[in-house]
């Protein structure tokens, strides 16, 4: 049965803080580049690529003494004087456990939903939870605005909502891409479908170059459905976050 939703704090005011729009670009590697997806479509054969990078890998920390290693093609970045293959990179920041959830965000009445992972809670006193928004996104701008985001918990058995929110949502007055929501405490929208719900107010914002961290206090709350398992990333093929992509 679901929970009624809970005012965290009684203090809140409705009016939205206006925060200065930070600069940046944005975007990260998602996917392999087009060429490789090029080649792997001619092979038909994805396990190709994974034994070429895993081959590179044991190759790069396996080289005789004295030897400098060489990249050739493929992508790399010097730290402390090692060679660390982007595509490494990924691979090691893709095995990172992430929550994934809708975040909702509204400024006046535009509203919009995105998928996120990059989702977690930073303070106990005050309760803050931190998301990483891409600086190029219509979430970044309307939470920018708006000085509020909701982040919405879903259930793993129903991970096909998160492509559908992978860019930006049609808003017919009462939903967001055919999912009913309404507006609670901050006005950001909260889904019905959501298996529970936080409504946050935005405290701080730190642009860290392609993504900014928005750190919101919870000021409303509640549990729809409280026996099932929370979506994660490592329930569907999603990927996001590695090296940005050019």
């Amino acid at each position: 049965m679901a929970s009624p939703p809970v005012l965290i704090n009684p203090n809140f005011q409705s009016a939205p803080v206006r925060l200065a729009s930070p600069g940046g670009g944005g975007g990260c590697v998602t996917r392999p580049s087009a060429q490789a997806d090029n080649h792997h479509r001619a092979i038909g054969v994805w396990t190709f690529y994974q034994r070429i990078t895993d081959y590179a890998s044991f190759t790069l920390h396996n080289l005789p003494n004295g030897m400098e290693p060489h990249c050739g093609d493929m992508s790399s970045r010097r730290l402390d004087g090692m060679t660390v293959d982007d595509e490494i990179v990924n691979r090691v920041t893709w095995k990172i456990p992430n929550a994934l959830a809708l975040v909702g965000s509204s400024d006046g009445n535009e509203r919009n939903a995105m998928t996120t992972s990059w989702i977690t809670q930073l303070s106990m006193e005050p309760v803050l939870i931190g998301i990483g928004v891409d600086n190029t996104a219509v979430t970044h701008r309307l939470i920018t605005n708006g000085g509020s985001f909701t982040v919405n918990l879903w259930d793993s058995q129903d991970t096909k909502v998160f492509v559908k929110f992978s860019k930006p949502a049609v808003d017919d007055g009462t939903t967001l891409n055919g999912r009913p929501v309404r507006a609670f405490v901050t006005g950001a929208p909260v889904f019905d479908e959501a298996m529970a719900w936080m409504d946050c107010e935005v405290r701080h914002h730190l642009d860290l170059g392609t993504h900014t961290l928005f750190v919101g206090e919870v000021v409303g709350a509640a549990i729809n459905v409280d026996d099932a398992r929370p979506a994660s990333m490592s329930d569907t093929r999603m990927k996001y976050g590695g090296v940005k992509r050019h």
